[in-house]
């Protein structure tokens, strides 16, 4: 009988530790893939210059948040493309920063694309933008990459959607 009962205590103990490496290895699984999720999002908001806007934020690894772009250089010294009757300048510089709840910001500046305007009123209409992330501060600390922005002006303002998959 004593046999039989040191059998079952070490088949038992085998039991349990096997289930405590199984549910280890499901959280190590969850945090990486976690960790991997895309960033995307929206944000929407208002022009508050020529060149500059300010709206709020809701994204991947944010949350809600807020945003602002600052410096936006467009050249108009080329001839414009024309788009679906929009105007298309390409854009060459230009600063981004997302703020989330907590404080912590994604920095970035933007690179290129298109910022299309209507003809006859100069009121933007669309934007295709390809940033650079810069860093930022707190989980973004370390942050590079590239990020995404389409955009399109509304009567009042602007709203955008925006990716990068590989974070």
């Amino acid at each position: 009988n004593t046999t039989a009962k040191r059998a079952y205590l070490a088949i038992s103990a085998v039991a349990i530790m096997a289930v405590a490496v199984i549910a280890s290895i499901t959280m190590i699984d969850r945090a990486q893939a976690s960790a991997q999720l895309p960033f995307k999002g929206e944000a929407s908001g208002v022009f508050t210059g020529p060149d500059s806007g300010a709206g709020v934020v809701e994204a991947t690894h944010i949350g809600e948040g807020t945003v602002v772009f600052t410096n936006l250089v467009v050249d108009q010294s080329v001839p414009p493309t024309f788009v679906d009757g929009a105007a298309c300048f390409p854009t060459t510089g230009g600063d981004q920063t997302f703020t989330a709840a907590n404080g912590d910001e994604l920095t970035m500046e933007y690179v290129s694309g298109p910022f299309c305007v209507d003809p006859s009123t100069g009121a933007p209409v669309k934007g295709l933008f390809v940033t650079e992330v810069t860093g930022g501060t707190g989980r973004f600390d370390d942050a590079e990459g590239q990020i995404i922005i389409d955009a399109v002006g509304t009567e009042t303002g602007w709203a955008s959607s925006f990716t990068n998959d590989s974070w």
